[in-house]
């Protein structure tokens, strides 16, 4: 899940709100990688952003890596349905999904993050830049580490599938490196008599090498 950029979702229905975050964010790197925002001030746009723009049919649950979603926008619980259409209807557990609200009192913040999921809750007041950054790469690195270890289990169910048969195992491989980009420098792999391409970005590569 190493990408050429990293896709984050902004959600608020306070335009000054939106811009401020995309003025703050517009230089963004994570792991060598700039962030490219997407931006929508209702639940239902999301939606239409996440279909239309974020969606990639050989991955389930679209391709967000981070969202920014706020609560209170078309109702008073928008925000959270959002975040469960994320969550259930797109089955969707890697995205990091935060939240903010103005209105505290309409969303507890445990109350949130047990029941949809939400790996960070934070109100308008606190949202400076230093506060963006900080969820946005900590959220990349998280979802990146979640994509790598879900990889990791393909294909080691892969390798036990490759005793019974080779081609299962190859078509597996291929299934969990299937949403990576085409931008990335080609590694190869070979099980049995078939070479297996994988696709990672060297910087990506060199960090992950310099830390074993």
């Amino acid at each position: 899940m190493f990408l050429a950029e990293y896709p984050v979702l902004l959600v608020d229905d306070d335009p000054d709100v939106l811009a401020v975050s995309k003025l703050a964010m517009r230089n963004f790197t994570v792991l060598g990688s700039p962030v490219k925002l997407y931006t929508a001030t209702s639940k239902a746009e999301a939606i239409e952003v996440i279909t239309s723009q974020l969606s990639v049919p050989a991955q389930a649950g679209g391709r967000m890596i981070v969202a920014i979603i706020d609560v209170v926008m078309e109702t008073d619980t928008a925000g959270l349905e959002l975040c469960d259409y994320i969550r259930n209807d797109l089955d969707n557990k890697w995205c990091q999904l935060y939240v903010r609200t103005g209105q505290a009192g309409v969303a507890p913040e445990r109350a949130v993050i047990d029941k949809y999921d939400i790996n960070g809750y934070f109100t308008k007041v606190e949202a400076s830049e230093d506060k963006l950054y900080t969820m946005a790469k900590t959220g990349v690195r998280t979802a990146t580490t979640f994509g790598v270890a879900q990889t990791g289990l393909k294909m080691l169910a892969a390798m036990v599938e490759y005793s019974a048969s080779p081609d299962m195992a190859f078509n597996v491989m291929q299934q969990a490196f299937s949403a990576w980009s085409s931008q990335w420098s080609p590694f190869g792999i070979r099980i049995g008599d078939k070479q297996f391409a994988i696709h990672m970005d060297e910087a990506a590569l060199n960090e992950m090498v310099g830390r074993l």
